[in-house]
């Protein structure tokens, strides 16, 4: 009976990472990219994958220092919506309260990016594992990149200090 129960776990942690990876490609579809519109895996050293990844650390950056309403305006007012019914500067404070300052972040997976629109808009999804003063958050970062202007349009976040 035991090596059923471990089967059945290890496939139930199998099933999970690809879970994660299939609403991860879902939502840049949701997001905007259309079905019509490719998703690939982009290099670390593209320049729009650059661009997100000075987001999410721009991101980190305005939780530690509590800059909430600038973190707002760089986010479209349904951002945060996939955690919480809160308003957006009212959700940055409860998260930082529960989960404190980032400490460390680092991508567990390479940058997803949608086809280039023929308005020049290009959808970058990046996912992050990020320690905080009070415990480890999974979190899920998608953009809207059009030259020099980058917009948060998702973000979820997975963490234990959440849920107490």
């Amino acid at each position: 009976m035991r090596p059923t129960l471990l089967r059945y776990t290890r496939l139930m942690q199998i099933g999970d990472f690809f879970q994660r990876r299939l609403i991860v490609l879902s939502s840049v579809l949701i997001a905007g990219c259309g079905p019509s519109n490719a998703i690939r895996v982009g290099e670390p050293n593209e320049p729009v994958v650059v661009q997100a990844v000075e987001a999410v650390d721009r991101f980190h950056s305005g939780v530690k220092q509590q800059r909430y309403q600038d973190m707002c305006q760089a986010a479209e007012s349904h951002a945060f919506s996939g955690a919480t019914n809160l308003p957006c500067p009212e959700y940055l404070v409860y998260f930082h309260q529960k989960l404190g300052d980032p400490v460390s972040a680092r991508r567990t997976q390479l940058p997803l990016i949608g086809d280039r629109r023929p308005d020049g808009t290009v959808r970058v999804g990046l996912d992050y594992e990020t320690d905080y003063e009070h415990g480890t958050a999974h979190e899920h970062f998608e953009w809207r990149i059009m030259g020099n202007t980058v917009i948060l349009t998702s973000y979820r976040v997975e963490a234990d200090a959440l849920s107490h």
